[in-house]
């Protein structure tokens, strides 16, 4: 556990460096999982495997999957974006998402 990843209760460190970061992100499908990369001199970036830019703007959940999970997902991705104004959410199905993370 890592209290830096709050109000993430669970995490899996890939490497054991903290640079990459698995945080459960259930919702649209069961056992989907986000990547956290820390990296160093550049923002953190979070890829929200499905999670959609459309969640994250406006809360609009799709008719797809848990709807209690995915607005709780959708909860703690925010969250953790507030703690770290630095993050850049790269979610799926974002036509933005390739040039975001080109300028990050």
């Amino acid at each position: 556990d890592d209290p830096a990843l709050e109000p993430f209760t669970e995490s899996h460190d890939v490497m054991g460096d903290g640079s990459l970061v698995l945080l459960p992100t259930p919702g649209h499908t069961a056992g989907s999982v986000s990547l956290l990369v820390r990296r160093t001199a550049r923002p953190p970036l979070l890829l929200a495997g499905d999670l959609t830019s459309e969640i994250l703007r406006r809360g609009q959940l799709p008719g797809v999957g848990n709807r209690r999970l995915l607005a709780e997902t959708t909860r703690k991705v925010l969250a953790l974006r507030q703690r770290y104004p630095s993050l850049v959410v790269l979610p799926a199905h974002d036509p933005t998402a390739a040039q975001r993370l080109l300028d990050s």
